[in-house]
């Protein structure tokens, strides 16, 4: 079927037309170039993006970053309370607990906005209790949660928690320069402490210590039977992702507070009333404190402090910023706000 134009069609015919011919597998339509382009406008107003100011174009200019940032993340326990069962509390956490371990999160803090539900100002530490201890049991390698949690109802769904993957969640077999272990209530012919790492034997340690106790374990060579206790801290050193420490924060001052006492060199906290954080420049700093807000964000948790209430929300950090702008929906959830917060902010400064 040849279809020959005489005269310029609507757009309205070329559709019904284009439709036809595939509808019946015809030849193809014969159609002159420029009657494919049309000229018809828009029935509705397209929006049209404003200017590029000059705070976007510094955003655009290139730092030189010399330092691998840790980033540390908190967020509001009372996001548990959006969702009804424990097991859709146990599947919330455990998908938390995936991105921080994708994005390498160092630390997370849980603090208390006192949001139960529906504006109902009320203190909600059971969620933030609930939310510990699932991240935790998390993060922790496998072969030490049953010594170390035991029977708990609250772990009744902890076959829904997510694997984290992570380069200290290894099998028997993997073999690696360092483990997380827990010290046993035995000791080895020369009186010193055993531990079990994950090796199907226990290994012995360095030194004599109570049992119960999480340590890291640094093995020379080949020698799978005796091992080094050494700082949490030093396979991070060496480029090991070790996974997240967690701690709780009473009130929002004790966010801020990072546990060896010094501070965060730049505090973001996230908002849709934020500037854009494409139009802002991130320094180059070591310590990096990301604070992201309940169902009602950050305004409503620090209007709602019991010890420094605030209604400027944005005078607590360094940048307030939106990183979804011109969001679809009128709002966007926690679990659904930090890989696009994670990422916007690695783009940033490269911390992975």
């Amino acid at each position: 079927m040849t279809i020959r134009h005489n005269k310029r069609p609507s757009s309205q015919a070329l559709d019904d037309a284009v439709a036809q011919s595939i509808r019946d597998f015809s030849d193809p339509i014969e159609i002159e170039e420029e009657l494919l382009v049309r000229t018809e406008q828009p029935t509705t107003q397209m929006s049209i993006l404003p200017d590029v100011s000059k705070s976007s174009k510094l955003a655009n200019e290139k730092i030189q970053r010399k330092h691998k940032t840790n980033v540390s993340l908190a967020l509001a326990g009372s996001i548990l309370n959006n969702v009804s069962t424990l097991q859709l509390k146990t599947l919330l956490a455990g998908q938390i607990g995936r991105y921080c371990a994708i994005f390498r999160i160092v630390e997370i803090v849980i603090f208390d906005d006192h949001d139960a539900g529906s504006g109902y100002v009320d203190s909600t530490k059971e969620a933030c209790a609930l939310m510990r201890k699932l991240l935790e049991y998390q993060v922790m390698p496998q072969y030490m949660r049953k010594s170390l949690f035991g029977i708990d109802q609250d772990l009744a769904f902890a076959s829904l928690l997510h694997p984290l993957a992570t380069p200290h969640h290894m099998k028997m077999d993997d073999f690696s320069k360092y483990r997380d272990g827990l010290t046993l209530d035995r000791k080895s012919a020369g009186g010193f402490t055993m531990a079990n790492c994950g090796l199907g034997s226990d290994v012995v340690l360095d030194r004599k210590l109570k049992p119960g106790i999480c340590v890291t374990v640094k093995f020379e060579k080949d020698d799978w039977e005796n091992g080094e206790i050494v700082s949490p801290k030093e396979p991070f050193k060496n480029g090991y992702y070790w996974g997240y420490s967690i701690r709780t924060a009473n009130c929002m001052d004790d966010i801020f507070c990072h546990p060896n006492g010094d501070k965060y060199e730049l505090v973001l906290g996230t908002s849709d009333k934020g500037e854009l954080l494409s139009d802002i420049n991130l320094p180059d700093v070591k310590t990096m404190l990301i604070v992201v807000g309940g169902v009602q964000g950050l305004e409503f948790a620090f209007e709602n402090d019991e010890k420094n209430a605030s209604s400027d929300c944005a005078t607590n950090f360094d940048f307030y910023v939106n990183c979804c702008a011109n969001q679809g929906s009128r709002t966007i959830r926690t679990e659904e706000a930090l890989p696009i917060i994670l990422t916007s902010v690695n783009e940033k400064i490269n911390f992975l």
